[in-house]
């Protein structure tokens, strides 16, 4: 009778239990259900919003480089300006709108022109120093001459031994100071200004600083390979100097 009881009671849990589990598998599955219906209720709501944020950071992210854009344009401008006003002689600003690079020629085109007062031959300066010299000037847009074209040329003085030569652009896009006398005419690391000689460029401009000493083809004359002060490339202002 003991075991018949056992037996009968192990029976009744059993039952218990599969009745329980059949019971709450649906709820399970219902709920499973329910969710992801609810999910997929909401999906379309989410990647909206996704969508919106994603936007206004790209917004967001063009504002702010807008902004620098404009602070560091105000700060050139200002340098320009002050390098404007520390001059005796008058000066016209300028805008770059265009460049040519190619192996034989180098130049800038600048916003202004004849109009606006810039000639022909004038100096054409950045804040760290020369840039070229204004090859030809059209009523509102003029075109530089950079130091790096092969058909730069201008009167050069090496401020510590005050040796004279000329300074030349060349067809690989380098300058170099021609025609020094002897090799303790220039050293590495000399500043290079113009000399003011030949005219049309005023005397003191800086140039660019020595980087090496050679022997010319010749072998009569030394020349030194400049490191130029202004990079080109950078440049977006100028300041002519008619």
């Amino acid at each position: 009778m003991a075991w018949w009881a056992v037996g009968h009671a192990e029976t009744g849990d059993r039952w218990r239990v599969s009745l329980l589990s059949s019971l709450t598998t649906p709820l399970t599955a219902l709920q499973a259900w329910g969710a992801s219906t609810v999910g997929a209720l909401k999906a379309p709501a989410v990647w909206a919003e996704n969508r919106r944020l994603r936007h206004a950071l790209l917004r967001e992210r063009h504002d702010i480089a807008r902004l620098e854009e404009l602070t560091q344009e105000v700060a050139r401008l200002r340098r320009l300006l002050q390098l404007a006003q520390d001059g005796a002689r008058p000066t016209v600003a300028a805008r770059v709108i265009g460049r040519e690079a190619t192996p034989w020629f180098r130049t800038l085109l600048v916003d202004h022109g004849r109009q606006h007062g810039i000639p022909e031959g004038a100096a054409v300066v950045v804040e760290h120093g020369l840039l070229g010299q204004i090859l030809d000037a059209g009523p509102a847009v003029a075109r530089v001459l950079l130091l790096t074209d092969p058909r730069f040329r201008v009167g050069a003085l090496v401020q510590r031994s005050r040796a004279q030569g000329l300074a030349l652009g060349t067809v690989g896009g380098r300058c170099y100071v021609a025609y020094l006398t002897s090799d303790e005419a220039a050293h590495p690391g000399d500043l290079v200004v113009t000399s003011g000689i030949g005219g049309g460029i005023p005397k003191g401009l800086v140039i660019g600083t020595v980087a090496r000493v050679d022997r010319d083809p010749s072998g009569l004359y030394w020349q030194a390979q400049l490191q130029l002060a202004v990079e080109a490339t950078m440049v977006e202002e100028v300041v002519c100097l008619p």
